[in-house]
């Protein structure tokens, strides 16, 4: 008899390998001059990180069914008066989520900001002889300055944010 996680393991191991052999074949029938399929790539990236997602997969109706049940439990012991903890717990975690999602935002817009800043840097070292002869390092470094400001704008106003909001949290919670 197979469990849960070995029988997880050989229909992951089943669609790895039709998968692979479906791609090594889509990969034959292209013709030669075809540079943007690449076998290789689409096994060792796309595949393997949808298997990997697909692991948990089989905690799906496990998950259902303790929700369900946690909720049956939670109604039969405390009342419904629990729901209300349960809606509090729900509105909690969305707000998380929206938070995440300003943080990921915030993150990206800083990540481009800093490849503008990297790229002002490899300028400057590149051509450093010039602009010392041409006495331009204070221009250079207002330009270096300002990316730098813009690149730690997004996360000043995220820690900002989130610094309020934890403590008005607190507040909250210890009255």
């Amino acid at each position: 008899t197979f469990s849960r996680h070995a029988l997880l393991d050989h229909a992951a191991s089943m669609f790895f390998s039709s998968v692979t052999n479906l791609i090594q074949h889509k990969s034959l029938r292209v013709a030669n001059g075809c540079s943007e399929l690449s076998p290789t790539t689409l096994i060792g990236n796309d595949v393997i990180r949808t298997l990997e997602n697909a692991k948990y997969m089989q905690l799906y109706p496990n998950s259902l069914a303790s929700l369900i049940g946690g909720i049956c439990v939670l109604i039969y012991s405390v009342g419904y008066s629990g729901l209300v903890g349960l809606g509090a717990s729900a509105l909690i975690l969305m707000l998380n989520a929206w938070i995440a999602t300003l943080a990921r935002d915030a993150e990206e817009k800083n990540l481009s900001a800093a490849d503008v800043r990297l790229n002002i840097m490899k300028q400057i070292i590149e051509s450093i002889k010039a602009i010392k002869l041409s006495a331009w390092e204070q221009r250079f470094g207002d330009l270096l300055s300002a990316a730098r400001l813009k690149e730690c704008g997004p996360l000043y106003r995220f820690r900002f944010f989130f610094a309020n909001f934890s403590s008005v949290r607190s507040c909250i919670t210890n009255h």
